[in-house]
């Protein structure tokens, strides 16, 4: 089995859809967005960090509203899409992520609902 310990990212290639991070805004604190990588280092310039990668957004718009968001962020930010899976009911105190305002957000599960409550 493969370890990636953030030295080597050799599994974000071009095209793969990934989850980054955004870090800059207090509101997107700790949440991750689903993008595209669209590019992959080394870059033609030295103006570019051989640890940034090019990823388009799925949800995120630019600034004019145009078109997605592209931008370069660094290979911490990103990781793989969680693996599909059935819905796994949480316990108090657990730490899940979350789909809030287009992105996943950590959060720790305060109440746990019985079936009949729902969502």
């Amino acid at each position: 089995m493969e370890v990636n310990d953030h030295t080597s990212p050799t599994h974000l290639k071009k095209s793969t859809k990934v989850e980054v991070s955004i870090l800059e805004a207090d509101i997107f604190k700790r949440a991750y967005f689903s993008a595209t990588i669209i590019d992959t280092p080394p870059w033609p310039t030295r103006n570019r960090h051989s640890n940034e990668y090019l990823v388009q957004y799925d949800n995120l718009l630019s600034t004019d509203g145009a078109k997605y968001l592209t931008k370069f962020v660094d290979f911490s930010l990103i990781r793989p899409l969680p693996p599909s899976r059935a819905y796994n009911p949480s316990e108090f105190n657990d730490v899940v992520d979350v789909y809030h305002l287009h992105g996943w957000r950590f959060c720790v599960v305060d109440k746990v609902m019985r079936k009949e409550e729902g969502v």
